[in-house]
């Protein structure tokens, strides 16, 4: 009699413990933490990947600047303005942010809309009229 031992690996989905708010307000001279804490299959390591898609529409990923800091291993971002006095760079900084956790088998995407409540007489205040 003829038997095949067949092994199956079952890797488990990857779990969100920890994760931002939907929506946050900044305001010039505030820091703003977003942490995630995810697991998934010992066995697999997980990646993040932070996005950033401001009021008009253009999506880029974010890397680690003057207004940005992405702690390791990538999975806390902090929108940091405590040194900022100008509304228009705040209000630059505001839009949709959003995290891709994933590995070889998986993926989750958690969103979070950053606002704000200041009006700018910059650039930006003909959006600012929609938005506040």
């Amino acid at each position: 009699m003829y038997e095949e031992v067949l092994n199956l690996n079952f890797v488990g989905p990857i779990t969100i413990r920890e994760r931002p708010l939907s929506s946050y307000k900044i305001l010039p001279g505030d820091v703003l933490n977003l942490a995630v804490i995810a697991d998934s299959d010992p066995s697999l390591t997980l990646q993040y990947k932070w996005m950033f898609t401001d009021l008009q529409g253009n999506q880029k990923e974010i890397h680690s600047n003057e207004f940005w800091k992405i702690s390791w291993p990538k999975n806390n971002l902090t929108i940091d303005v405590r040194q900022v006095s100008d509304p228009g760079v705040v209000f630059s900084l505001t839009g949709d942010y959003s995290v891709k956790i994933f590995h070889n088998h998986d993926q989750k995407i958690i969103s979070i809309t950053v606002e704000t409540d200041i009006v700018t007489t910059g650039p930006f205040s003909c959006f600012m009229k929609f938005f506040v």
